[in-house]
This record gives structure tokens, sequence and C-alpha cells, in this order.
């Protein structure tokens, strides 16, 4: 049961980190062509201060996933 939770954990963790490095690029480009008057336009540093938090979660993820592979390769040479 706790593998199951443990895929399922690496799905979401990689979906997550994707997601927010999309929103993070796309939301800049949409706030640079649709400037709204009453915000501040975006700044470069917020864009790379998000960028480099999604790159850390997506690395994160990676590890996790390797992590996961190895585990479950064990599993299964030790079960069959």
């Amino acid at each position: 049961t706790t593998r199951i939770l443990d895929g399922t954990t690496v799905a979401i963790c990689l979906v997550v980190s994707g997601i927010v490095l999309l929103y993070t690029v796309f939301g800049y480009i949409y706030t640079i062509r649709h400037p709204d008057p009453r915000y501040d336009k975006p700044t470069i540093f917020g864009l790379i201060a998000l960028l480099t938090l999604g790159m850390i979660l997506f690395g994160a993820s990676l590890l996790y996933l390797k992590a996961f592979k190895e585990s479950s390769k064990k599993y299964k040479n030790k079960s069959g």
C-alpha cells in the first residue's frame, strides 16, 4: 500500500513542479503583454526567483523519482 502512495507522490510532485514552471513563464509573458495599470510591471527578480524555486522543486522531484525507481527495482528483485 505504501508503494502505491510513493508512486502517486512522485507523479504529483512532478506535475506540480511542471505547473509552477509553466505558470511562472506564461504568467510573466502575459503580464508583460497585457499590463494592468493598477499594478506595477513585474520584475525580472521575481521571475528569476520563481523560476529558481520551480527548478529546485523539479530537481527534488527528479531525485525522488530516481530513489523510487531504485527502491522498486530492489523490491522486484527481492520478491521475484
